[in-house]
């Protein structure tokens, strides 16, 4: 079979040594710190989006219909990042940032990471409490740039360009593209 760019590591088999690639986690410590600023700014973004959820439709439907339909908007508000992020690794926030949630195979993490992470976020993120410091501080100590809710639900947010310079396989490991 001829190896390609996208073809898994081989193992040393007469020496009996797997061959190693580091994961996402391990490039991730390389160049976690470079993006706060881009997750405090799609963080932003997002409470703008959250916020327009519940302002337009009572602008546009009326107070009276709108509070008939409140239940409507209020599921938006709650879906919005597992749905999004869970499926797609992007927010509005995100997107517009160039920035993603990723699995330590470099993909969209799932309904339930997404769900772990935003748990979390309502405690770290909050607007009302501290604005985000919390997750900004651990996200800047921490060894791979994560919040608390990344580190609980095994997710990164990287920029979009990392994610497609390398191919991610899975056995973990990943390699850098080449076409």
């Amino acid at each position: 079979m001829q190896e390609t760019p996208y073809s898994p590591p081989k193992a040393d088999l007469a020496n009996n040594n797997p061959v190693s690639t580091p994961g996402f986690g391990e490039l991730m410590e390389s160049q976690s710190k470079g993006i706060i600023g881009l997750r405090w700014i799609a963080t932003y973004l997002d409470f703008a989006v959250l916020f327009s959820f519940l302002l337009i439709p009572d602008y546009l439907l009326g107070n009276t219909v709108y509070r008939e339909t409140l239940p409507i908007w209020l599921s938006l508000l709650v879906l919005y990042f597992p749905a999004l992020e869970g499926f797609s690794g992007y927010t509005v926030g995100k997107y517009i940032c160039r920035i993603k949630v990723v699995d330590c195979h470099g993909q969209a993490p799932g309904v339930w990471k997404a769900v772990l992470r935003t748990l979390l976020r309502v405690i770290e993120v909050n607007p009302f409490l501290a604005g985000g410091i919390p997750a900004g501080l651990v996200a800047c100590f921490s060894k791979k740039g994560q919040r608390l809710g990344d580190m609980i639900a095994d997710t990164y947010v990287a920029p979009v360009r990392t994610i497609d310079t390398y191919h991610f396989g899975p056995s973990d490991g990943m390699q850098k593209r080449t076409t």
